[in-house]
């Protein structure tokens, strides 16, 4: 062989091999940027108990997920042992990729905010925004959804099918979930800040089913039509892969003609703050309690993090659909349904009181403000919360007077006993978190303290109401819980007093602790 071109190949495969090993330490360089962002991260500053916890949780909800795949089918067929328990979730799946999006809207984070860096940088932007995708393909977000896909594909499907049918099932549930992925990160950056892409979704959702409910349009046949297709002919399910490769392609031109410093800087409210203090100028007449109200209302609509969980509380009214549409659940059921929904708006404000004002905590110590204006206007707040779930939750009369009872008797409860003990585990609440990030799988300022709290706001009802059954009726103990929650309102004063002298008694050590 010629000795110029042996040379010449030598060179041309030297090249690559020089191309690929700085492509390698390229993304070994990314990765290990990554994992030091995941583990410096405020989610990992915690106790140990609190990850213990963390973890535990983690594990339950990864094998309920497992079991639900497994035994659905006999779940179903127990009910009607006619029903093909795989039509039965093709038929919904439309719905649910629907929901996944809406869902994904309001906790999947969109990280293109961590490329600022590597845009100084002699690297090629092409390369970054690939990595970038690629390392979202690894989120939870879309893997854990298999813990219930694989076993539900292997055991049911196969078994209604055969083998390649189930593999084509997993292949397009995965891909739908991809293409969310894909879908969610265009739609965020979008829509920064447009609560109401969110609720359209949802709304969209719900109309769907109502539609379907009612025979009006047909979305699970539709659904059930195209996974037939696919059974039938596995190699249909290809399509949904190219559905997701062509959001992925999408989700990197967008990301290529976005990514420049001023487009990735955080955002304003673009002049709206005036609008915003016209709006909320009525609370003016409640003196300084109105006061502290407006600027929590401020802080919800200007900031991630307490817009996101009063948006996950609001979804949550929907809970009670999957108790009180099914017979098998008792008045017990109903009762934590009840301090569930009425109160969950509530529980999410309160747990993390005076958390919420880390940023600006030495400033009301220094302020003319009393910690019993500050007291009263955080009480406040949080029934009106429950007030308003309350009145949200009276559609669910449909099914019956017996559940508007049950939820009047646990918000009287949430208002006149819970929220007391929400405050006062507030009193020794001292961690500091970042209102401005997401709230999505930030366990930033969590602790033992709000682990605490929710044990008795949502055990305590229980404790009173069966006794008072097994005593008495239903009735009776409904009645009874919504008395002690009249009693604790009209012994507000009092309870309120005690609690902000005990925020007097710790100021020092939450001023140490919100400044940290």
């Amino acid at each position: 062989m010629n000795p110029a071109r042996v040379s010449l190949v030598q060179h041309f495969f030297a090249n690559q091999i020089y191309y690929i090993q700085q492509r390698s330490l390229m993304i070994l360089q990314l990765l290990k940027h990554k994992w030091k962002e995941d583990f410096r991260s405020p989610a990992f500053d915690q106790g140990l108990p609190v990850k213990i916890l963390m973890g535990f949780l983690g594990f339950m909800a990864l094998c309920y997920l497992i079991a639900f795949g497994l035994l659905i089918d006999v779940i179903l067929l127990k009910d009607n042992d006619t029903i093909n328990p795989v039509t039965f979730i093709n038929g919904y799946l439309v719905l649910y990729w629907i929901v996944g999006i809406g869902v994904r809207m309001t906790m999947q984070n969109t990280p293109a905010i961590g490329i600022q860096p590597y845009l100084l940088l002699p690297i090629r932007k092409s390369k970054v925004f690939n990595f970038l995708l690629a390392r979202s393909f690894f989120s939870a977000n879309n893997w854990l959804h298999l813990a219930f896909a694989i076993p539900f594909a292997l055991k049911v499907v196969q078994k209604v099918n055969d083998f390649p049918s189930a593999i084509a099932w997993l292949i397009v549930f995965f891909s739908m979930s991809m293409a969310n992925n894909y879908i969610v990160f265009i739609l965020k950056k979008e829509t920064l800040g447009k609560i109401w892409i969110n609720w359209a979704l949802m709304l969209l959702a719900a109309g769907l089913f109502g539609l379907n409910y009612y025979d009006l349009f047909p979305v699970n046949e539709i659904s059930s039509a195209f996974m037939e297709t696919v059974a039938a002919t596995p190699l249909t399910a290809l399509s949904t892969v190219v559905w997701a490769v062509l959001w992925y392609v999408l989700a990197f031109r967008y990301l290529k003609s976005k990514a420049y410093l001023e487009n990735l800087a955080v955002k304003t409210d673009g002049g709206k703050g005036d609008n915003l203090n016209e709006r909320l100028s009525f609370l003016r007449g409640f003196g300084r309690v109105g006061d502290i109200i407006a600027l929590d209302l401020k802080m919800i609509m200007r900031n991630k993090r307490p817009k996101q969980v009063t948006i996950m509380a609001f979804a949550f009214l929907f809970y009670g659909l999957l108790f009180y549409t099914n017979d098998i659940y008792g008045k017990g059921m109903y009762v934590f349904c009840a301090v569930f929904i009425t109160g969950l708006g509530m529980s999410n404000f309160g747990q993390f009181v005076p958390a919420w004002d880390s940023g600006h905590f030495d400033m009301l110590l220094t302020s003319n403000l009393s910690f019993k204006d500050y007291v009263r206007s955080k009480h406040r707040y949080m029934i009106t919360l429950c007030s308003v779930f309350f009145v949200l939750s009276l559609p669910y009369g449909y099914f019956g007077m017996d559940i508007i009872w049950t939820h009047l008797s646990m918000a009287l409860f949430n208002i006149g006993v819970s929220s007391y003990i929400l405050l006062l585990f507030s009193t020794r609440n001292n961690r500091r978190f970042d209102i401005t990030k997401s709230g999505s799988f930030n366990f930033e300022g969590t602790g033992a303290t709000q682990w605490l709290a929710s044990v008795p706001f949502l055990l305590l009802p229980q404790v009173l109401y069966w006794p008072i059954t097994l005593l008495a009726d239903n009735n009776t103990a409904l009645i009874t819980i919504g008395i002690i929650g009249v009693l604790g309102l009209a012994l507000q004063s009092p309870i309120l007093d005690r609690i902000a002298k005990m925020y007097v008694k710790q100021k020092y050590r939450l001023a140490e602790g919100l400044r940290a």
